[in-house]
């Protein structure tokens, strides 16, 4: 068989019987498309008769002439625009291939940016792809709102088959979205295991990062897709990888899996060797969240595989301030026994027993005492004690434990002078008031200033607190009288 040009008669090519023996003049088109960069939907094939041969017909291994034209693409108007995309949708391939015949180019899209390879990969229609395809449909295009292409619509839906045709077409694997996301990401995010499988194998990115930093793997643990999570790991996904914050800091897939208690997640991401004391902007370490998140089961899970215990965050502030501002008993318990210390300052100076006193956390504050830690310790700036902390906020039973725990009562701040007793009347709490006078507490020291317990109370107009405190007063008054009046 001689293809040639039949306008020019130049020769296009010359084939051997048993290549068109039996073939039908679509598959001598196909053949032709390659070589000559032209689709068959723009290929006429003619007899020399001048009679032009239709796609189905066969042909012999008889030796024969046909003539090839090669038309132009028609670009469509707006009702054959949204012919070739209702057929896309709807997998007409039949009604597609008519259009494509005519031959009408693919390219053309609706309104949102969306192409007829859109919306067929979006389907999952894989007939209307290939013909798409054939026709030269642009693999690539982005729609016009979020960017994707119809590689990321395939991957959203999870049809694998649809994903394959396209990266075998040649697709680029990790065009991003408007999000900076990938296909691989999306697929992962969705929970499409044998599409991530499959993207992975052909070459996609997987550590690419959106955007906001999030890479295949974090999408997967934030929609807790473990099996995705698992190979993911498995293929060499970077377990560090994650947002990244200004300050260099990032919070990574382990965060995440912390926040959400998913164990799983965390034992592959640990095992896989992610930074177990990794900061995010604020500092923060996923043992600081695990203990926000009140898991003791986390907490040990972390410990045990080798957090830092006494990692702080960027202000100082300790996994044991964490657990004792939210009264997270048996987490303090377990770092205590894990060898946290119980002094540990933050950079104003305040230990978990600050924190603890000043939350009124009874049981957290009892527990510390028990284990060591110092009751007087006096804050960097101020020199404010646990006991002047709780005494300040009212919480009676944890300036009870403090006092019987031998606590200093009198003991000034380093600005003012303040006490205990000092704070509790200046805020008129009248029951830690009672407490501490009844204790021994010293009701006639005064501040840098010269003010009393009492003259603060009156001055705030805490009636009832002066009123006690000037009964005080005037008894201790009386009694100091008596003592004078005996000894005379």
């Amino acid at each position: 068989m001689q293809v040639c040009f039949l306008t020019s008669g130049e020769t296009v090519t010359v084939l051997e019987p048993s290549d068109f023996d039996g073939k039908s003049a679509r598959v001598l088109k196909r053949h032709l498309a390659a070589p000559l960069g032209i689709s068959r939907f723009r290929q006429r094939l003619f007899a020399e008769d001048g009679v032009e041969i239709p796609d189905a017909d066969l042909f012999t291994s008889d030796p024969v002439k046909v003539g090839l034209v090669i038309l132009g693409y028609c670009l469509p108007d707006a009702e054959q625009s949204q012919e070739l995309i209702n057929a896309s949708r709807e997998n007409d391939s039949a009604a597609l291939e008519k259009l494509l015949q005519r031959p009408l180019h693919p390219k053309t899209e609706d309104e949102r940016g969306k192409t007829p390879l859109h919306w067929a990969a979006c389907n999952g229609h894989l007939e209307s792809m290939l013909l798409l395809l054939e026709a030269g449909a642009e693999k690539d295009a982005q729609d016009k709102g979020n960017r994707e292409t119809p590689l990321h619509e395939a991957a959203l839906e999870g049809h694998l088959d649809a994903v394959r045709i396209l990266v075998e077409a040649g697709a680029d694997k990790d065009l991003t979205d408007g999000l900076g996301g990938t296909a691989l990401s999306t697929a992962a995010g969705y929970g499409f295991l044998e599409t991530v499988r499959f993207l992975v194998e052909a070459g996609a990115d997987k550590d690419h990062a959106a955007t906001d930093g999030l890479t295949p793997l974090y999408f997967a643990v934030q929609e807790e897709e473990l099996d995705i999570v698992r190979f993911l790991v498995e293929a060499g996904a970077n377990p560090n990888w994650g947002i990244v914050h200004l300050t260099g800091a990032s919070t990574t897939p382990l965060h995440e899996a912390v926040f959400r208690l998913n164990f799983e997640a965390a034992r592959l991401l640990i095992d896989a060797g992610a930074d177990k004391d990794q900061a995010q902007c604020s500092g923060r370490t996923p043992l600081c969240t695990a203990i926000d998140r009140g898991s003791l089961d986390m907490v040990r899970l972390l410990v045990e595989a080798g957090a830092d215990k006494q990692r702080a965050t960027y202000c100082g502030v300790a996994p044991l301030h964490i657990a004792a501002l939210g009264g997270q008993l048996e987490i303090a318990r377990f770092l205590i026994e894990a060898g946290a210390n119980t002094n540990q300052a933050s950079e104003s100076g305040d230990t978990p027993l600050h924190v603890a006193s000043l939350a009124g956390q009874l049981d957290v504050a009892r527990l510390l005492v028990e284990t060591g830690a110092d009751k007087d310790w006096p804050m960097v700036y101020y020199g404010t004690t646990p006991l002047h902390l709780a005494a300040a906020r009212g919480h009676l039973e944890v300036v009870r434990m403090l006092v019987e725990a031998g606590a200093k009562k009198d003991q000034q701040t380093k600005d003012d002078g303040s006490t205990a007793l000092h704070f509790a009347s200046a805020r008129g709490h009248l029951h830690v008031v009672r407490f501490l006078v009844e204790s021994g507490a010293d009701d006639g020291i005064t501040t840098c200033s010269g003010a009393s317990a009492l003259d603060l109370a009156n001055q705030l107009l805490y009636l009832e607190t002066g009123q006690y405190l000037a009964e005080v007063e005037a008894r201790s008054l009386r009694n100091k009288r008596r003592r004078v009046s005996d000894r005379q």
